[in-house]
């Protein structure tokens, strides 16, 4: 019985350590669960935006800083993107193309990145 009490301890104290990250966009503060974050990626008007299952956010910070923010499960897989391999469900490595748990796709694994995801 001990056992499980201090498994469950453990468990709850691991949930309760869930990473966050925070950024500014127009003002706002956001804060974001790493969980919920499917990928990030730089767009055309040099904002990073941060893609979730049901939004998209834009923030001024580099990717770099960005990755810094991210936990270990986030790897490298272009030199524009960052993806949560914890939501990836397939990864095909003859058309790039990789599959998150909600169904969305992306192409953006380069041959020099491809190897993080392997």
């Amino acid at each position: 019985m001990k056992d499980l009490e201090h498994a469950l301890q453990l468990a709850i104290k691991k949930i309760e350590k869930k990473q966050t990250i925070r950024f500014q966009e127009n003002g706002s503060t956001i804060k974001l669960n790493s969980d919920d974050i499917l990928f990030v990626t730089k767009n055309g008007d040099r904002k990073t935006v941060i893609k979730t299952d049901c939004n998209e956010f834009k923030t001024g910070m580099s990717l770099a800083k960005v990755t810094k923010l991210l936990p270990k499960e986030f790897v490298k897989t272009h030199k524009s993107c960052i993806v949560n391999t914890e939501r990836i469900i397939e990864y095909n490595k003859n058309k790039r193309i990789i599959k998150f748990d909600n169904g969305q796709t992306i192409d953006l694994v380069s041959t020099r990145f491809k190897g993080e995801l392997i």
